[in-house]
């Protein structure tokens, strides 16, 4: 017997009412990209389409294909119109909730460091003790010769400066981001009326500025290179310094972003000196895991990931040291099966059940891979 693959989706309330039933797929891992289309473009009610006559009301979702084309990915049918448009309002529902929940996980290390109990011998003298074989966490690989140091300090230093001129007794606010405190760099090309305005653009251009894609890259007239940021189609500033060579000017950009990002930076490796990375040799101590989904809209948006990655690293006490995975739909179910087990079991002795513990670690591990 063949084995297929389907994607169902079934009423919260009604787990034996199907909503919406896929294609049948002879490999999982089609299946799975259905699964994450359907969480992805579920909101899109121009993929859908509804058709019926008599006995027989269906509706379709469609993707496109290579060929510009539509194609059928998921149906489901229904005897009477009204049914069939009942539960189409309840799928667009269930399934917008689903992508609209916005959560995490987060797992403390400390409370998986294998636990040792006395055991029971066994009669003989010579036997050893009865134990059970405990799987640990593996250690973060770090490449030779480069160490991961968090928040270094920077060659290269951006400050906003604010200036404000009165024009007809108005105070007017003007921004720009000067380069080691003294060349302008980047401009904004508005005067602000409102003080709060100037913080909220400041905010802004380094919430987008962190992302290279929110970067508009141009030439002018003269054959000079200039750069806009931009928030879709709207410019929160431009760059004042005009580059002659491309190449210089994505080292500026490069830099800019680095700098917006808070990210780390490789510093050489001294073998003789104290090497700050030791604790990662313990992966239990002072660290935590942060399972976020990747489906919900607002977890797509890459600008809004960077954010939250730079958010939790900053608001992290600096003593713990965060690990952010982005999970899919079948590894976050893989992962929330093994984790619901160990939360149970947790609190029902001193020293959880080895298994229960192992198939979390697994879990974990295959993430760190």
């Amino acid at each position: 017997m063949v084995q297929r693959f389907v994607v169902v989706v079934t009423d919260p309330a009604d787990r034996n009412s199907v909503l919406l039933r896929s294609l049948e797929y002879e490999f999982e891992n089609e299946a799975h990209e259905i699964l994450n289309y359907i969480l992805t473009h579920c909101a899109e009610i121009s993929l859908y389409e509804k058709e019926g006559r008599r006995e027989k009301w269906n509706y379709h979702l469609k993707r496109i294909t290579q060929e510009n084309d539509y194609e059928v990915i998921a149906s489901q049918s229904f005897p009477t119109q009204k049914a069939a448009e009942t539960a189409f309002d309840l799928t667009i529902k269930t399934l917008r909730d689903f992508f609209e929940a916005e959560n995490f996980h987060l797992v403390e290390h400390i409370l998986l460091r294998p636990k040792v109990s006395p055991r029971e011998r066994s009669g003989k003298r010579s036997s050893a003790l009865n134990s059970d074989a405990v799987d640990i966490l593996t250690v973060i690989a770090v490449a030779k010769g480069e160490i991961t140091v968090p928040l270094q300090p920077k060659s290269t230093t951006y400050t906003f400066r604010i200036l404000n001129t009165k024009n007809e007794c108005k105070t007017n606010w003007r921004l720009t981001l000067n380069k080691n405190d003294s060349e302008e760099i980047v401009i904004v090309n508005e005067n602000f009326i409102f003080y709060r305005h100037l913080t909220h653009r400041m905010e802004q251009i380094q919430q987008f500025g962190s992302n290279r894609s929110n970067y508009l890259v141009e030439q002018n007239a003269d054959g000079y290179y200039i750069f806009r940021l931009l928030d879709v189609d709207r410019t929160l500033a431009e760059s004042k310094k005009r580059y002659r060579q491309q190449e210089e000017m994505e080292a500026e950009l490069n830099s800019l972003i680095t700098f917006f990002s808070h990210e780390q930076l490789p510093v050489s490796y001294d073998p003789e000196a104290e090497n700050p990375l030791v604790a990662q040799a313990d992966p239990y101590s002072f660290q935590i895991s942060i399972l976020i989904p990747d489906w919900p809209a607002k977890f797509r948006n890459k600008t809004f990931k960077h954010l939250l990655e730079k958010t939790i690293y900053m608001e992290t006490p600096a003593h713990i040291y965060p690990q952010v995975y982005w999970l899919d739909h079948k590894q976050m179910r893989e992962f929330e099966e093994a984790y619901k087990l160990w939360l149970e079991e947790l609190p029902q002795a001193e020293i959880s059940n080895t298994e229960v513990v192992n198939n979390l670690i697994y879990q974990l591990n295959e993430l760190r891979k």
